[in-house]
């Protein structure tokens, strides 16, 4: 339990990014085995190297790692009363490994009932942006994101055009980040993708520095919380309409502290004492999501997402990490046209993260948003060839945040070879177009983690 409680609470000041859905959401697909039809069970193994490129400038996190080699894993069955995808990756660089159970349950004869974890598509909007709304995200490597089904029983059916899907959850598997340790009063990681929380603060006009000590949940706070969820859909020629609602856990732990001052006979011996208490938030999660399909590999989607979390009770003394009602509005359109897709995409989100609350606040918070982007616009290009049969699939997309003023550019090509064995490149470059903008986001928080992956994979 505490191993699993140090993945989850890795999060703490950490979330993600855009990663490819199912159905082609973003431009970028993961670096995962090819798939197949067999009911045999299929395991997939992969060794890859990666070399952050710009790990010498100053905005590279101290202590992180700048190249790695990993092993990653995964078995998959497919039959019809089990499906299963379980993964890991075991991280070298940080001796490390991260499991990445994406679902295991077992369906009824009638195909009805489900008993276990299960990814769904809530929502497209969820899905495309990899918002962790709905399904907990895995983070310890933000370029190459995936999620986590819920957990619980299910009823899903299917008749004429209506469709639908109702959970009853007892429990549910949180959002996993960078390993973490404590050190010295220090959080400290050897991952790129840990964003610690500041070291100091200035008290009257001196600099004070900060030591954390971060206090353990139960068990009970970090699994067993319940939830529920339900969607309906409507299938009208051409058109999808899809709804969903659920009053569920907030995926991502929020987190507060008292300030405790150690006052010592000089002002550069005093320092403030940090416990930092992580804390379970739910929240209502109601999505609306339409898709069109038009003329020949024509596809319009439209949806928006309300959140609306419910704020536990906190003591007044503590500094407090804050969120609040959401809207989140979606559009997209792609077009295929013979071996290439086209797709542009627009993200914005109104509301969500507020200022901390407590003494000692500023307009710059301790903790990283759980929004990454408030306003994105994302054009990307996707291709699959065979030449001397061998698939080929090509992806690149370049995102620009608007009030960031940011830009990401992410490219990725695999190759198929004979006797199940793949290779894989990916590029992956963000930056500011500004010296400083002002909105401290996912493309400020790492943009020196430009980086080259390198990898080969086998399916037994």
């Amino acid at each position: 339990m505490r191993l699993l409680f140090w993945f989850a609470v890795g999060v703490l000041i950490t979330q993600p990014m855009i990663c490819r859905a199912n159905d082609g959401s973003s431009s970028i697909p993961l670096p995962t085995a090819r798939e197949t039809s067999t009911n045999s069970p299929v395991l997939d193994l992969a060794v890859q190297g990666q070399q952050y490129f710009s790990g010498h400038t100053r905005h590279f996190r101290d202590g992180a790692v700048d190249q790695s080699q990993d092993v990653l894993g995964r078995l998959r069955v497919h039959e019809k009363n089990l499906r299963v995808d379980l993964g890991g990756a075991y991280r070298g660089a940080e001796a490390h490994f991260y499991p990445h159970p994406k679902e295991i349950h077992w369906t009824s004869q009638s195909g009805h009932f489900h008993l276990g974890q299960k990814r769904h598509l809530w929502s497209r909007l969820d899905e495309a942006f990899h918002l962790g709304l709905w399904e907990a995200r895995f983070t310890d490597d933000k370029f190459s994101l995936d999620r986590a089904g819920l957990i619980g029983a299910w009823w899903t059916r299917k008749q004429g055009i209506w469709s639908w899907a109702l959970l009853i959850s007892p429990m549910r598997w949180p959002e996993l980040g960078p390993d973490f340790g404590e050190r010295d009063g220090k959080f400290v990681s050897r991952s790129p993708w840990m964003r610690p929380p500041t070291d100091s603060v200035y008290i009257q006009n001196v600099r004070t520095d900060i030591h954390y000590r971060l206090i353990e949940p139960t068990q009970g706070d970090v699994i067993f919380q319940p939830g529920a969820a339900v969607q309906i859909g409507a299938q009208m020629g051409p058109s999808l309409l899809t709804a969903a609602y659920g009053f569920k856990p907030v995926n991502q732990f929020l987190f507060g502290f008292p300030l405790a001052f150690n006052l010592g006979e000089t002002p550069a011996e005093q320092f403030v004492s940090v416990d930092v208490y992580p804390r379970t938030l739910y929240h209502h999660v109601l999505s609306v999501d339409a898709r069109n399909q038009f003329g020949e590999g024509g596809l319009f989607d439209i949806g928006a997402t309300l959140e609306g979390p419910v704020r536990d009770k906190t003591p007044g003394d503590w500094l407090t990490q804050e969120t609040g009602p959401a809207t989140i509005g979606y559009i997209s359109a792609s077009q295929t046209f013979g071996y290439a897709t086209i797709k542009i995409d627009y993200l914005r989100v109104w509301g969500g993260d507020r200022q901390d609350r407590g003494a000692f606040v500023s307009a710059q918070s301790f903790f990283e948003p759980r929004y990454f982007f408030s306003e994105a616009v994302q054009l990307g290009v996707n291709s699959s060839i065979e030449p001397l049969n061998y698939l080929m699939k090509v992806s690149t997309s370049l995102l620009y945040e608007v009030q960031e003023q940011g830009v990401l550019w992410r490219n990725h090509f695999q190759v198929n070879l004979p006797n199940r064995w793949r290779g894989y490149v990916q590029l992956d470059m963000l930056g500011l177009l500004t010296a400083t903008s002002g909105k401290e986001r996912f493309i400020s928080n790492y943009r020196s983690n430009d980086r080259l992956l390198l990898g080969v994979g086998h399916e037994l």
